[in-house]
């Protein structure tokens, strides 16, 4: 499968063959029995040489004693280089070799796997097979890989890495070729062999084992057979590479690792990898440095850049690496997942940046040396402007970079030409597996002006809906698409329902879910431009004024006339309008963040409608007029909310600028679901009994319906009574943790009852109290006290009889009726003011929409 066909993005999933395995101490001993039951009868051992051990010796010798020949090609360097390949094949050809034995790390193994490709193609340069099997002879000679170090997980993965010094000497390349046809033959993992692994080796490998787990773990393939895989061997790790590095004569944290770096590499060998090991490549291709310790030293970085792509899966991460998430959100978790990897990075003694990489770093460094110019000049990772832009090309074309967990370069003019590792100017369209950029976007990118941040915050519906309950907030199908909309065609969105519904919170957990910060303009009745958009700092200007004042008379000294000092002093003026004195509100702080941000414009619709024609440019353009300045244009556009309680309609003119979603009250059985994802602690029949009683309540003429949230905060406040059964004298209790207003109260108790119990009689205490009965009827019948005798109910006085005795002349003055009415003695009744309710009728009528 091509990087093409994977970029698409992996419609398809394809799973790759493992080889059979020898796993444990003293498994190494089982070479020679096996060696000849493959049919091996002359055999080429790669290796670096493992200097300062025995165990090539040890080895060959016993393949020996097994009747085996063996030629011996001990060159292999770290980063394998072309040359390796290619000398060891010729080594093999001159020798009439049958088969290969590689013995050390993922250096030997994978130019023993680039030799056995090229010898089944006669000899042909091995950096022609670079790429996604490539090779066209799926016959190779048998392999046995022996295990010395646990990392590399090269032994039971189709993948080889090579690097190419021939092709362009002045510019090295190291890829990485996918060939099922490279797979080894049998692999032999015995921990033993690790003991004699130098400390510096163990801790870098153990990096690249936790680089091989977590990249397939959150990989944008999600491989569901990897993910078990991976996340075991995150765990392993965690737990005993320390214990490897620091004691590595014990048996138990050898195996572990052993253990780890195997299932690592099962994982990744179908779930992909990532930048991690793309920027790994990049480095050891220019510096030749250890490829764990580069994986050691981006792994931090890379975590946190792909975060708010897979906060769930880095939670998991954190579990798996001993943490306590009891009580954390996913962002909290995932953060203490990479604190944990900082933690196991400087406990088991890695450099910490690239920069700071010397010859003395580590044991059997190559820095600084190789057989070109370019090695021997590369003694030192300067880190500046153009070793960046080179390692960052290098990284685009790598063919681990399309099965990273976020996408950088959304928005970037490099992409991968047909040469794998080159990067060529795109010529505008997006890359595969993205959704193409709008017509306004493109206008903006040939004016120069700015896009959405350069990664992709949303893939689909799906994965948006599951970032959102990631966070706690349970979003549907219609608010996960209008969220993903938002992000892709940048556009604001306009929530609009009743108070309590999740408006506000979905603003919060945007934010939350993308990494971005949070700015919050609240509106109100009355409020200005000057407290939403920006105003000048009139103080300030006033102090610089005095502290200038000297300077200003300087100016003007030597002025003939009048007119010609104020000429002079105009043309000072744009000094103090200038952004010093410019004093940023929300939107324009919005506008000119220097990272992108979510902009919550919180209640619109108890703002006036001047301020809301203010917000058109904004929501229009992503722009600000200052007259004094000129046009601001966002420096990076913000995903905007904007939400409303319904109070009054808004224009036509701001709705068609945004998104719109309308949300209600959810369902019930949505509603018990966003209770039962708060932990509230209350059981879950009297949950479901109390969602029941809440949406009743809703249904109750009250100035102020029961939000979502409060509804959560009853059910906690039940569980913390330690309630066992709805009862309505128990609601009651509480009401008004849900219930704000005592007229509402009122209400609500007398519905209780009801509410928990439709077949309930209303006891005394929370009835009417108006002596008549709840038919509320008005016949004849009903008023004389109704056919039910003395006893029944309705025999008491009837209410309006009751209310007209009250009225009886003189309990009210004159003032007390309205316009054109009579007082209770006859007498015209005073006229209302003008004025009087003008707050509520005049700017009522003012606010009115001309039809």
């Amino acid at each position: 499968m091509q990087v093409d066909e994977l970029l698409k993005p992996f419609p398809i999933k394809e799973f790759h063959p493992f080889p059979r395995a020898l796993m444990g101490p003293g498994a190494h001993e089982m070479i020679g029995p096996e060696a000849l039951k493959m049919g091996f009868r002359k055999t080429l051992v790669m290796t670096s040489g493992l200097r300062g051990t025995d165990i090539v010796h040890k080895i060959v010798e016993s393949m020996k004693y097994h009747g085996l020949e063996v030629v011996v090609y001990d060159k292999v360097e770290s980063n394998p280089k072309d040359y390796n390949v290619m000398d060891s094949v010729a080594l093999y050809q001159q020798n009439e070799c049958d088969s290969f034995v590689s013995i050390g790390g993922g250096s030997s193994h994978d130019a023993c796997k680039g030799a056995r490709v090229s010898v089944a193609h006669d000899g042909r340069n091995v950096n022609e097979f670079e790429g996604f099997n490539m090779s066209e002879n799926p016959k190779n000679p048998p392999h046995i890989a022996v295990s010395t170090t646990a990392g590399t997980g090269s032994e039971t993965s189709w993948a080889y890495v090579i690097t190419d010094t021939t092709t362009d000497p002045d510019n090295p390349h190291k890829y990485v070729a996918f060939d099922d046809a490279s797979v080894t033959s049998l692999a032999i993992d015995d921990p033993v062999l690790y003991f004699d692994c130098p400390v510096d080796y163990t801790a870098q490998c153990g990096f690249d084992v936790l680089a091989h787990a977590s990249e397939p773990y959150v990989s944008r393939l999600n491989f569901e057979p990897s993910l078990g895989n991976a996340i075991r061997a995150i765990k392993l790790t965690s737990e005993n590479l320390r214990e490897a590095v620091w004691n590595g004569q014990d048996l138990k944290g050898r195996e572990g690792m052993m253990y780890a770096q195997y299932i690592a590499a099962q994982a990744f060998n179908s779930g992909g990898l990532g930048i991690i090991h793309s920027i790994s490549h990049a480095v050891s291709a220019f510096y030749d440095t250890h490829h764990g310790l580069n994986n050691a030293i981006a792994l931090p970085r890379v975590w946190a850049f792909n975060m708010p792509a897979q906060y769930a899966r880095f939670a998991d991460i954190a579990e798996a690496m001993g943490i306590d998430t009891h009580g954390m959100t996913k962002p909290q978790a995932a953060d203490a997942a990479l604190a944990a990897a900082i933690r196991l990075l400087r406990d088991v003694g890695i450099t910490e940046k690239f920069t700071d990489v010397t010859k003395d770093s580590y044991s059997k460094n190559r820095l600084g040396e190789g057989p070109t110019a370019f090695y021997e000049n590369a003694g030192v990772i300067t880190g500046d402007a153009a070793d960046v832009d080179r390692i960052t090309h290098h990284v685009l074309g790598d063919a681990c970079t399309p099965g990273n967990a976020k996408d950088g370069s959304a928005s970037s003019s490099a992409r991968p030409s047909a040469t794998p590792w080159r990067a060529t100017a795109s010529s505008g369209a997006p890359r595969a597996g993205q959704v193409p950029p709008t017509p306004r976007a493109q206008e903006q990118r040939v004016s120069d002006a700015p896009t959405t941040p350069s990664d992709s915050e949303f893939r689909d519906v799906d994965e948006t809906r599951e970032r959102f309950r990631d966070a706690g907030y349970l979003a549907d199908d219609r608010l996960a698409t209008t969220v993903f909309l938002l992000s892709r065609l940048e556009k604001p969105v306009l929530l609009e329902g009743p108070a309590g519904v999740g408006k506000t919170q979905l603003a919060t957990s945007l934010a939350q879910v993308t990494g971005r910060r949070l700015i919050r303009l609240q509106c109100y009745e009355g409020q200005d431009e000057t407290k939403a958009l920006y105003e000048w700092d009139y103080g300030k200007q006033m102090l610089y004024t005095q502290i200038l004042r000297e300077k200003i008379g300087q100016v003007v000294e030597d002025a003939a006339t009048l007119s010609e000092a104020v000429e002079r002093i105009a043309d000072q003026d744009s000094i103090f309008f200038s952004e010093r004195f410019l004093a940023a509100r929300p939107l324009l702080e919005a506008i000119t963040s220097a990272e992108p941000v979510v902009l919550l414009i919180d209640e619109v619709d108890r703002a006036d409608e001047a301020l809301e024609a203010v917000l058109l440019e904004l929501l229009s353009e992503f722009q600000i007029s200052i007259p004094e300045i000129g046009t601001v244009r966002a420096t990076h556009l913000p995903y905007v909310v904007l939400t409303s309680n319904n109070t009054r309609d808004l224009s036509a003119a701001l709705k068609r600028r945004c998104l719109h979603l309308f949300l209600d009250y959810p369902e019930a059985t949505r509603e018990l679901e966003i209770i039962r994802s708060k932990d509230t602690g209350l059981a879950e029949a009297l949950a479901v009994r109390l969602v029941d009683v809440v949406r009743g309540l809703r249904e109750l003429d009250l100035r102020k319906s029961p939000s979502i949230s409060e509804t959560i905060d009853w059910a906690r406040t039940l569980a913390v009574l330690g309630v066992e059964e709805l009862t309505a004298d128990v609601l009651s209790s509480t009401l008004s943790v849900v219930v704000k207003y005592e007229r509402d109260l009122d209400k609500a108790r007398k519905a209780l009852p009801g509410l928990v119990d439709p077949n309930a009689t209303v006891p005394d205490h929370l009835d009417h109290g108006h002596g008549h009965g709840h038919g509320h009827g008005h016949d004849a019948d009903d008023r004389a006290g109704g056919p039910g005798g003395p006893g029944d109910p309705g025999d008491g006085p009837d209410g309006r009889d009751v209310r007209a005795a009250k009225d009886r002349p003189g309990r009210h003055d004159a003032a007390y009726a309205g316009g054109g009415r009579t007082s209770s003695e006859g007498k015209p009744a005073k006229a209302v003011p003008a004025g009087q309710g003008a707050r509520s009728f005049a700017a009522r009528g003012a606010r009115k929409r001309p039809v």
